[in-house]
């Protein structure tokens, strides 16, 4: 097929036009390429960021550091033994630390309240521990484990529980308010640490029925001896020593003891001991 020649030179001088347009459109500098648009700079301060990194800043002051939510009071409730004074006194100290070096501890809402249980159970002989939070104060309600029986071992003075475990140590200064209180039992020099089974759970029962009875007697009891597993000696405030076998009746082996009393013995100040380990057949010196 044969194509006009004039036909031809119209398809080239329109190529050639439209081409040269768009070399003129390249350099012209108000041509934009959509893709790399050049961004206006922000001009100004920026109030409104300005007031909310300031807002922040104050909100997060009053919420931890100031006042507002610090915890001014303590109150301490469910003491028996443990003296309210040093409870009181042992919170505050930790209230008084910080958490993670920069936070404070006394913050209503910071409060790390299981590592204040932990500090006071790890302090104080307690059982159970409830923390409950106020308007600026919090509250402690304890309930302390029960104390049984008082081990010494010439040095120092232990609770010790029903099952023979040594709780806690008792202070020089505190054993006077607990000494008619509970039943004290010598070990000798034995070495002793918290948590220790010191005695047997069976001895410490027989040592409460024992000290317990002699309550209606006219037996006054000084304290007393572990003799060895099986034996507990009773020292009297005369001077006096009782044997006892905790494997023997101990109704048995009190009314042998009062008989002797009545019967044979004339001044206790000058008995040394009365044996009561092998049943009705009793020994004294």
């Amino acid at each position: 097929m044969c194509v006009p020649k004039t036909k031809i030179m119209f398809s080239r001088q329109h190529f050639f036009k439209n081409k040269l347009n768009v070399k003129k459109d390249y350099q012209k500098k108000e041509f934009v390429n959509p893709y790399f648009r050049n961004k206006k700079p922000s001009g100004g301060f920026n109030t409104g960021r300005y007031l909310k990194i300031t807002g922040a800043i104050l909100i997060i002051y009053l919420l931890i550091y100031s006042d507002l939510f610090r915890i001014e009071q303590i109150e301490i409730q469910g003491t028996e033994m443990i003296a309210i004074e040093e409870l009181d006194a042992a919170a505050a100290n930790f209230l008084n630390g910080r958490k993670w070096l920069v936070l404070p501890q006394n913050n209503l809402f910071l409060l790390d309240k299981p590592a204040l249980a932990r500090r006071l159970h790890g302090d104080f002989n307690l059982k159970q521990l409830t923390i409950n939070r106020s308007w600026k104060k919090i509250k402690v309600t304890v309930q302390e484990k029960i104390s049984y029986l008082i081990i010494f071992n010439k040095s120092n003075f232990y609770f010790a529980d029903d099952a023979g475990q040594i709780i806690s140590e008792i202070s020089q200064n505190k054993i006077g308010e607990y000494w008619h209180k509970f039943p004290i039992l010598n070990v000798g020099e034995k070495k002793i640490k918290i948590n220790d089974q010191i005695v047997s759970a069976k001895e410490v029962d027989f040592i409460l029925r024992l000290n317990e009875a002699l309550l209606v007697t006219p037996i006054r009891a000084q304290g007393f001896e572990s003799g060895g597993e099986q034996e507990v000696n009773l020292v009297a405030k005369e001077g006096w020593r009782a044997y006892f076998d905790i494997n023997v009746n101990l109704t048995a082996s009190l009314d042998n003891l009062l008989l002797i009393l009545k019967e044979k013995v004339k001044d206790q100040t000058k008995v040394e001991y009365i044996d009561l380990r092998f049943g009705d057949k009793v020994f004294y010196k």
